[in-house]
C-alpha cells in the first residue's frame, strides 16, 4: 500500500527560503554589531584604565621631581 506524499502545505508550514536567507542575514548584522560593541567597550575600559595610569605615573614623577630639589637644596 502507498501512502500519498503530502504536499509542502499540508500539515507542516514552510517558510519561503528568501524569508529565511533575509533573517539569517539580519541576524548575520546583529551579531556583528554586537561584537563591535563589545570591542568598543573593551576599548574604552583599557582607555579609561590607561589614562589613570597615566595620571599615577605623572603625580609620581611630580613627586620625585620635588624630592629630588629638596634634596639638591640641602645637599
Amino acid at each position: 500500500m502507498r501512502l500519498p506524499k503530502l504536499s509542502s502545505q499540508g500539515s507542516k508550514k514552510t517558510i519561503p527560503k528568501e524569508l529565511v536567507d533575509a533573517n539569517n542575514q539580519v541576524f548575520e548584522e546583529i551579531h556583528e554589531e554586537l561584537k563591535a560593541r563589545s570591542m568598543l567597550r573593551t576599548a574604552e575600559e583599557t582607555k579609561k584604565r590607561l589614562l589613570s595610569e597615566k595620571s599615577s605615573l605623572e603625580e609620581k614623577i611630580v613627586k620625585l621631581k620635588k624630592k629630588k630639589s629638596s634634596e639638591d637644596e640641602h645637599a
